[in-house]
């Protein structure tokens, strides 16, 4: 399992937009259209016309959020590791696993912003937010967890809304079997985290 861009977005849809993807949640970087952006269809934008029309009916969105993962950065050197837990289907499966941590930062624009910024510090205690880390493999890691920023939106230039930036760590498993050939389903996180 492997906590990529996608997986962060997936995670971030389902937590404030209760489905598996949104229009309003899209990538920090440049050409990625603004989600409240009225301009006409312009090639290669992520809102494809069909999404630009259901946009239009109901009206540009008073939230989004843009979101990256920042890096990864591993915590351990690669072990193996094995899914054996007396079944025939798991019987001797092996994977490699590289515990690592990513630094994620949501930058959210709009009406909600800063509730839905401030809001982020309280994941720990909202088990929907848990499930889906478990899901990935992930945990978070409560230093730090939903440190807000405001700046001045950015993307591409700058204007006059105000964006509340929130910061969080993950730490996930990074496996892959021990030939290197395919992806393992998952492998689990136990113990504790201490600081040196």
């Amino acid at each position: 399992m492997q906590f990529t861009q996608k997986s962060l977005q997936t995670l971030v849809c389902r937590t404030f937009f209760k489905a598996d993807t949104s229009p309003y949640v899209v990538p920090l970087q440049g050409n990625f259209q603004d989600p409240q952006d009225p301009a006409p269809e312009i090639p290669g934008v992520w809102l494809t016309p069909a999404m630009r029309a259901q946009r239009d009916i109901q009206g540009l969105p008073q939230t989004w959020i843009g979101f990256e993962k920042k890096d990864s950065t591993p915590r351990t050197v690669a072990a193996f590791s094995s899914d054996d837990d007396g079944t025939p289907e798991k019987n001797a499966t092996r994977y490699s696993v590289v515990y690592k941590l990513s630094r994620c930062r949501l930058q959210i624009v709009g009406r909600q912003a800063e509730d839905w910024a401030e809001s982020v510090s309280h994941w720990l205690n909202r088990q929907s937010v848990l499930d889906n880390l478990v899901e990935l493999d992930a945990m978070l890691l409560a230093d730090g967890l939903g440190r807000v920023e405001t700046s001045v939106y950015s993307q591409d230039g700058l204007n006059t809304v105000w964006a509340y930036n929130v910061y969080f760590t993950v730490e996930w498993a990074s496996t892959i079997d021990d030939e290197g050939t395919q992806f393992a389903r998952s492998a689990e996180i136990s113990g504790t985290l201490t600081e040196v």
